[in-house]
């Protein structure tokens, strides 16, 4: 290994601080397990209410994780992949129609928005630095090289998805006598897009 291109990667990886020739390191800020880590969480809602047959309510719930760039090994051979921007938005609109004591309409009306860029943590920072492997199709991304037992190098991999998402529902509801009549109907867009790329270095 001493004249191997393996010393430019092997060049960056921290000293043990643990015993034993297995699972002998940990970073000085344990990263967490989950991409949802330092998230943001936000409701609103307003109700307004037009004359005494119409009651219109707004919702909005928002969602997001941003930036949680955390590694065990240094950035530059770093493995992990991180989300920024990671957020969803699910919009509400409620109409409640008094049509007559004994008839009401509800009509919902509602959009989800997510998004989620997976971005590897050594982009940006290896280019230069770690060998690049002419003849391959792109070398934005350093290659992933993967050690049987031992934490590899390289993340090599990214992606953006986004999964907009359309409902609109409508429910009729008509009391006579001791019977409650029911009529709806439902519609729902579902969409998913994805953009990935992986290991063309």
């Amino acid at each position: 290994l001493a004249n191997s291109l393996a010393q430019e990667w092997l060049q960056h990886v921290p000293a043990t601080n643990l015993p034993g020739i297995l699972n002998n390191y940990t970073p000085p800020n344990p990263p967490t397990g989950t991409v949802n880590a330092d998230s943001t969480v936000f409701d609103l809602r307003v109700d307004h209410y037009v004359g005494d047959k119409n009651h219109i309510a707004v919702t909005v719930h928002y969602f997001g994780s941003f930036g949680n760039n955390q590694t065990i090994f240094p950035q530059v051979i770093a493995a992990e992949s991180f989300r920024s921007p990671n957020y969803d938005f699910a919009n509400r609109i409620n109409w409640d129609l008094t049509l007559r004591p004994n008839l009401l309409n509800n009509l919902n009306v509602g959009y989800n928005d997510i998004l989620s860029v997976g971005v590897c943590a050594d982009e940006g920072t290896a280019a230069g630095v770690i060998p690049a492997i002419p003849g391959t199709r792109s070398n934005r991304l350093a290659p992933n090289i993967g050690i049987d037992g031992y934490r590899g190098f390289g993340c090599s991999s990214d992606f953006e998805s986004t999964r907009p998402a359309y409902i609109v529902n409508d429910r009729l509801s008509w009391i006579k006598g001791k019977h409650t009549l029911v009529f709806g109907m439902e519609y729902r867009a579902l969409q998913t897009k994805e953009v990935s790329s992986g290991a063309e270095s």
